[in-house]
């Protein structure tokens, strides 16, 4: 959600979407009148519903705090609660603490249906380097296998609506994951299940199918797309940078190189040239992906998120 960008505007995505919201609209009272509905079957908690009654009643410190808390920060109950009072709506819902994990879920399926009453089609996520879950233990690498499920859709029950992801891997994950020594699709899914984790293992073996059989190969750039995209990221140089790069052939053609080898030569021969007043000679070789298992890459990154959870 951090990384996410709203159309046209250069701002925090939940703020971008709060501000578009209008609570005296049909978007808005179908997002109302949703979230009710999935309080009462146990899908969210009636935080989600006493935030949306709070919107039009509530000044814009509030919807800041609301905002972040949609986005993946924390917001105490008590401060809802609070907030709540002031509006006269302190009877109106039953709010209890919410274990982080299941809050994210919840966000998750929340998300799309709010973007959809700020007037945007939903929520379109680029997952890259994939292939970072071979770094991962082999417990991890079940959950992972599991959630891409979730966030490729693939499964049902899980399935949010609203929601579209696309996967970037690289071309050798299925061998080097699915192979011997490795064998994740055979000795996976059962370490799950020894743990009681049954509906985990159930979808980490729909995730090692997809990546297994149903990866789509990116086609090789023709030449014309080569001199198209050529143009189209000189006038783009051009425009950073206020130098107009000379005249540059698109490179030796190799059914092995791929796109992002032709634009880093690009801009790598410019950038010295415009540095330097030389014109290099590049050579682009293929580094091996590391597979090898590493416990840094389970580390959650450090967050500057605000917690308003001691508010």
């Amino acid at each position: 959600m951090r990384a996410a960008v709203v159309p046209g505007k250069n701002d925090d995505a939940m703020t971008a979407v709060m501000i578009r919201l209008h609570h005296n609209s049909d978007r808005y009272d179908e997002l109302e009148h949703w979230t009710t509905s999935e309080v009462q079957s146990g899908h969210l908690s009636p935080l989600f519903a006493a935030l949306l009654h709070l919107i039009p009643r509530t000044d814009p410190e509030a919807h800041a705090r609301m905002a972040r808390f949609f986005g993946g920060g924390r917001l105490n109950v008590s401060v809802a609660k609070a907030w709540l009072r002031g509006a006269g709506a302190a009877k109106l819902f039953d709010l209890k603490p919410v274990r982080e994990a299941d809050l994210s879920l919840q966000r998750l399926r929340f998300a799309p249906r709010l973007f959809r009453a700020a007037g945007f089609s939903g929520w379109c996520i680029l997952l890259d380097e994939v292939e970072l879950i071979g770094r991962y233990s082999p417990l991890q690498r079940g959950r992972s296998y599991a959630e891409l499920v979730r966030w490729l859709g693939l499964d049902r029950d899980e399935y949010v609506p609203g929601v579209v992801t696309v996967a970037a891997i690289t071309d050798d994950l299925a061998d080097a994951m699915f192979d011997p020594p490795r064998r994740d699709d055979e000795l996976i899914p059962p370490r799950l299940e020894e743990r009681g984790l049954a509906r985990q293992a159930a979808m980490a073996k729909k995730g090692i199918a997809w990546l297994r059989d149903r990866q789509f190969k990116l086609s090789a750039p023709d030449e014309e797309g080569l001199r198209r995209s050529l143009d189209r990221i000189s006038n783009l140089y051009r425009d950073a940078y206020g130098w107009t790069p000379p005249q540059t052939d698109i490179g030796e053609r190799l059914g092995s190189k791929s796109m992002r080898q032709y634009v880093k030569s690009w801009i790598t021969t410019w950038d010295i040239e415009r540095l330097y007043g030389e014109t290099p000679h590049i050579e682009a070789n293929t580094i091996a992906t590391n597979y090898d298992e590493s416990s840094d890459m389970e580390q959650a990154p450090a967050s500057g998120e605000q917690d308003d959870s001691d508010a």
